[in-house]
């Protein structure tokens, strides 16, 4: 049975938009893939379609039917601790962000910034327990787009453009995604090198993995999702000039 048979059907594609960073941890070689296959157990997947059941309900403004659902995913985390303590740290990550998403939604925005903190802490523990994570740390870069809009709803427009060319110098590699205890830093070099050993790419591969290796995508992606940070209905944005890459 190959690598590809052993996942669920979701990870068996390198991805179209953006890379499948499971599908590459599995293909890495045979602790890779029994990472993907224990990351795939029901009760794992049961956590993570908790999580994204929760967002779809908060962004249709159903906070306690979503907030209940967010606490089913908490409640199960202790059990992957104690079973799959090399799985729960990714699950983690999810459970934050959404949680993160909760406070924003309710206007608690310190709140917000502290389960983004929590988050970001969970990327980092997983990779420090399995370095072939790496490419796990690009969730990061989400972050750090959520918590420009956490500043900008408060109108804290100084702390937003710092906050914007935090992300920007993240995107282009010029900041790191996460920092491991050793001070070892995970950055995009790191992510393109993880992704480096696969060649030669399939097209399929080549296709999802373009984002990763093209600047010119990178940079795009970046201001599309700046432009819909400021499309927000009722903001009126003052431009104040950077690094002028935006």
């Amino acid at each position: 049975m190959s690598f590809l048979e052993k996942l669920p059907p979701s990870l068996r594609t390198p991805g179209e938009f953006e890379p499948n960073w499971a599908y590459f941890v599995a293909k890495r070689d045979e602790s890779g893939a029994s990472w993907a296959v224990q990351y795939c157990r029901p009760e794992h997947v049961s956590i993570l379609n908790a999580t994204a059941t929760s967002l779809k309900l908060m962004r249709r403004n159903q906070m306690r039917s979503g907030f209940s659902k967010l606490e089913e995913a908490r409640e199960a985390l202790p059990d992957v601790e104690r079973n799959a303590p090399d799985v729960v740290h990714v699950l983690g990550r999810f459970y934050y962000g959404a949680l993160a998403y909760y406070h924003y939604a309710e206007e608690n925005f310190a709140a917000a910034e502290e389960a983004f903190d929590c988050a970001h802490e969970e990327v980092r523990r997983a990779i420090e327990r399995k370095r072939f994570l790496v490419p796990f740390s690009s969730n990061c870069f989400d972050f750090s787009i959520q918590r420009i809009r956490i500043v900008r709803n408060q109108r804290r427009w100084e702390e937003m453009w710092k906050r914007v060319e935090i992300a920007r110098q993240t995107a282009m590699g010029e900041h790191p995604y996460c920092v491991l205890t050793d001070g070892t830093e995970i950055n995009l070099a790191s992510i393109q090198a993880f992704y480096r050993s696969f060649e030669p790419f399939s097209q399929d591969e080549e296709r999802s993995l373009r984002t990763v290796f093209d600047e010119e995508a990178r940079a795009r992606d970046f201001r599309f999702a700046l432009a819909e940070i400021y499309a927000l209905p009722g903001f009126v944005i003052p431009y104040l000039p950077t690094s002028g890459a935006l």
